[in-house]
């Protein structure tokens, strides 16, 4: 967590009591967009935000449960899960991403009672055509 920009909240002559005051600059910092939030001790919070964009080019792979469970309520799931949260889930990590040919390459499978490949690596090189990918 010590990625990015960070900072240290500290509360100068903070009792048992100051644990409310670094809630609420926990909360602020949250609002601000800081990723990580860690009270250190009673008397400071540790905030952190990861990079706007990851710079190594790497190949990454989702591999995605999309047998129905997860939107049955019956196994405990809810309906929409799939659409409204697991697949806006995978748009947001890959936007911490440069997407392009020679930079970060992204393939998408589902699972039920089988496979299905939904893209391959080399099938997008874009962020926009990506998304789309993702939406289905």
């Amino acid at each position: 967590y010590n990625v990015g920009r960070a900072a240290t909240f500290v509360v100068k002559g903070a009792s048992d009591t100051s644990i409310d005051v670094l809630g609420v600059l926990g909360a602020l910092a949250s609002k601000a967009g800081f990723d990580w939030v860690s009270y250190e001790n009673t008397e400071s919070i540790y905030v952190s935000s990861i990079p706007s964009s990851c710079q190594t080019p790497i190949d990454l792979v989702f591999l995605l449960d999309a047998s129905g469970s997860i939107d049955s309520t019956y196994y405990g799931g809810k309906p929409g899960t799939f659409t409204d949260r697991v697949l806006p889930f995978v748009q947001k990590v890959v936007s911490f991403f440069e997407i392009g040919e020679d930079k970060t390459r992204v393939a998408l499978a589902t699972f039920a009672s089988g496979a299905n490949v939904e893209f391959l690596l080399h099938d997008h090189f874009d962020a926009d055509s990506l998304n789309e990918a993702i939406e289905g």
